[in-house]
């Protein structure tokens, strides 16, 4: 899920504050693979997004719960929000999802060159999990190639270009890009009851968000 910074080089989007939408009530069944514990142990460390994004100096900054919610965000087309950003509100509201944890890791926020923001997303059933990213995967088509607007917190509009989404073995993915050749890679799949849904941004991203996605699944065995 990502908000974005226009104040600083490139944008970015950035989980602010404490509030979210609520997940579906009940735990998740014990038979199912991970549990609500394990989520934090399924993301990533520093060092191996670093590697990946092949960066040097990126740390996590923020760490959130559930679905955030950024009051005064604002969408030109809410379906289009699916694909643009991971852990977007129009994208989770509905869904029914239990529990989420996610991490931002970034260099130093006043001379940002990459953004990473990973989520695992648990949802009661394999197949509820499986059933969600088979509906963002229709809703990427819908959108790619589209041009849209997302205005933040700061109330600044930025311009965005959607992808054209592709798959990349169970992993659906997309490049997304704004102004100044800033772009984000989204990338999203589904491993027993959880979602892992990640935006690696940066200058001249590529394969990153995905490689993020497939190594989480791969750690996570």
């Amino acid at each position: 899920m990502l908000i974005l910074i226009a104040s600083i080089a490139g944008c970015a989007r950035t989980v602010a504050g404490d509030r979210h939408i609520a997940g579906a009530p009940g735990p998740i069944s014990s038979e199912l693979s991970f549990t609500q514990p394990q989520l934090d142990r399924m993301l990533l460390n520093d060092a191996h997004i670093n590697t990946i994004m092949n960066a040097t100096a990126m740390r996590t900054y923020r760490v959130y719960t559930g679905i955030p919610v950024q009051p005064g965000e604002v969408y030109s087309d809410a379906q289009c929000a699916v694909a643009l950003f991971n852990t977007t509100v129009p994208a989770y509201s509905t869904s029914g999802y239990v529990a989420a944890r996610g991490r931002k890791i970034a260099e130093n926020l006043n001379s940002m060159a990459h953004d990473v923001d990973e989520a695992v997303v648990a949802f009661q059933s394999p197949s509820e999990a499986g059933k969600f990213v088979g509906t963002a995967r229709a809703a990427w088509q819908r959108c790619g190639g589209r041009r849209v607007t997302y205005t933040g917190t700061d109330r600044v509009v930025q311009p965005w270009t959607v992808g054209m989404p592709r798959t990349v073995g169970e992993i659906i993915a997309i490049n997304n890009e704004t102004i100044d050749e800033w772009g984000c890679g989204h990338a999203i799949a589904s491993k027993s009851n959880v979602v892992v849904d990640v935006d690696a941004c940066g200058y001249n991203v590529a394969d990153d968000a995905t490689a993020i996605v497939r190594a989480v699944t791969t750690v996570s065995q």
